[in-house]
């Protein structure tokens, strides 16, 4: 049906996403733009070991063990078809692009709540390519220049952007509660 929303947004988000996503989510917003690109299982695994050092294809597989070597090339495929990751053609490998590098410190955060919560030796570690120093990841306010740990870090809603249940959030409006 030519008039019908939903075919008009799969074909929207084709053309924005390059690829077919297998899960999309009935929400706004970047982290669930997001978690349609990155947020299947393995994919963040991939493009971990791909920040430690480009890989060819059978040095990927021996990195995980467990991956089904269709899904492997599934994904691949995925991040190579999003710009995250490309065939590095001289070296007949995979690597990650400047769109799959920005993804180091999302990895590296997400490392620190694994370390953090389920006591995960960590696997890697992140560092300056400048000097070899140790990166800390944290958040800082823009205002004051705080250190700002979790218990201090609220969400709120951008004015006008859907929030729950899809209705956009009017200005000044409370919408979550501690």
């Amino acid at each position: 049906m030519a008039g019908d929303p939903l075919v008009a947004e799969d074909r929207i988000r084709r053309v924005c996403y390059g690829s077919e996503v297998s899960k999309r989510y009935p929400v706004p917003g970047p982290v669930a733009r997001s978690l349609e690109m990155i947020g299947d299982r393995w994919t963040l695994l991939i493009v971990r070991e791909l920040l430690l050092a480009p890989a060819r294809y059978a040095e990927l597989e021996r990195a995980l063990p467990g991956i089904p070597s269709n899904l492997l090339v599934e994904r691949l495929r995925l991040l190579e078809e999003e710009g995250i990751a490309a065939r590095v053609a001289a070296k007949r490998c995979w690597g990650l692009t400047a769109k799959g590098r920005d993804l180091a410190p999302v990895l590296a955060s997400l490392a620190a709540w694994g370390i953090h919560h389920y006591g995960e030796p960590s696997s890697a570690q992140a560092v300056h390519a400048g000097c070899g120093g140790r990166v800390l990841t944290r958040s800082s306010c823009t205002r004051c220049g705080a250190a700002v740990s979790p218990a201090e870090l609220d969400l709120r809603a951008v004015e006008g952007v859907a929030g729950p249940g899809g209705e956009p959030v009017a200005p000044g409006a409370e919408v979550m509660e501690r």
